[in-house]
């Protein structure tokens, strides 16, 4: 299938997507599904193949993929990603401790495929992994609320953190106000990835 559902509007697009994974799994057929709606994708695939250049960039489960995103190009393609440049102070195993300016102190973050160079080196969160901290002793960053758009059932923030831009994704419970200034830490559980950039990446995994 070659963008089936390109041009439909969005509610007919929601409602032919769920059709079309109940017809997979009634069927019990393989379907290879070429798509650019990267939301689209998460929800109808069982294996994931990000291309560029015309070579694979990652494959495999959607949530892997997402959450576990091989380098920067993964991360940024596949939906919204916090991609900030940081200098890397030790790798332990799986844990990798990073700095930048903009960080309120070094962190301890995952480690993605970073290869044997720790250059062109980002920290990479979700803004669903983030949240608004009281708390200046867990909070990561500081900033300015330079945008509050309303999403439904939650909004995107858009903070400022000294020229660069963090993306939140909040509920309702608490709106807060443009213009005001605010902490931000990451959710429980919640550690960001250390990526390379993926340049850097494919080079490390044709190694």
């Amino acid at each position: 299938m070659d963008e089936p559902l390109s041009n439909l509007d969005a509610l007919l697009r929601e409602s032919v997507r769920i059709e079309l994974k109940e017809l997979q799994r009634r069927l019990g057929i393989t379907m290879i599904y070429i798509t650019h709606d990267q939301r689209e994708a998460l929800a109808l695939a069982d294996e994931l193949i990000v291309m560029r250049r015309s070579s694979i960039a990652q494959r495999g489960k959607p949530e892997n993929v997402y959450h576990q995103p091989v380098d920067s190009f993964v991360a940024g393609f596949l939906g919204a990603a916090n991609l900030m440049p940081v200098n890397v102070l030790t790798r332990q195993g799986s844990d990798v401790t990073v700095c930048a300016t903009n960080l309120l102190r070094p962190i301890v973050v995952k480690s993605g495929l970073l290869g044997s160079t720790d250059r062109d080196v980002f920290f990479m969160v979700r803004p669903e992994d983030i949240e608004f901290s009281s708390e200046l002793d867990v909070a990561i960053w500081s900033g300015t609320i330079q945008q509050r758009l309303f999403q439904g059932d939650h909004y995107i923030y858009v903070v400022d953190i000294g020229g660069d831009k963090v993306h939140v994704v909040a509920g309702q419970e608490t709106i807060r106000e443009v213009g005001i200034q605010v902490h931000l830490a990451l959710k429980s559980g919640k550690s960001g990835f250390a990526l390379a950039a993926d340049s850097d990446a494919a080079n490390a995994a044709a190694a």
